[in-house]
């Protein structure tokens, strides 16, 4: 007994550490997913969203991902009301994960802060490229209400 106690005891602390990642094609492949795993992407995700990808993190609560959008006014409108973030501060907490970094998200050092809106939604930040029709986002190891 004290034996598969142990290894259970292993086996979820290893999955707490490591890295967890989601991809979808399409969000009407997003949608199936369980709510669990859809509480690690932000609640700004529509029925318009492609190429959803995630990687994240139990322990450390921190997530980066990705998504591609068509409805530019919808996603326009939400950046227009959420609080705005500085961009030399976001930088600088992206440097505190960089090592947990997926590959398919640009380093910190090569992001173009410049051409992207940023702004905090909940406990996301996001990085919208207009021209690109691509939302990045971030939660730098902190928590909601919900426990995420």
């Amino acid at each position: 007994m004290k034996k598969y106690l142990l290894t259970l005891i292993f086996l979820t602390f290893i999955s707490c550490s490591e890295g967890y990642e989601q991809n979808f094609d399409s969000y009407a492949d997003f949608s199936k997913a369980n709510q669990r795993n859809k509480s690690w992407f932000p609640e700004i995700i529509f029925s318009d969203a492609t190429n959803l990808k995630n990687f994240s993190y139990l322990r450390s609560h921190t997530v980066f991902g990705s998504f591609n959008y068509t409805n530019h006014k919808k996603y326009d409108s939400i950046f227009l009301v959420s609080e705005k973030v500085d961009q030399k501060s976001l930088q600088r907490k992206l440097l505190t994960i960089e090592k947990l970094r997926p590959d398919w998200i640009e380093n910190t050092d090569s992001i173009k802060f410049d051409s992207l809106e940023l702004v905090k939604f909940g406990h996301f930040y996001l990085a919208k490229n207009n021209s690109k029709s691509k939302i990045l986002y971030w939660n730098i190891g902190e928590k909601n209400k919900n426990g995420l």
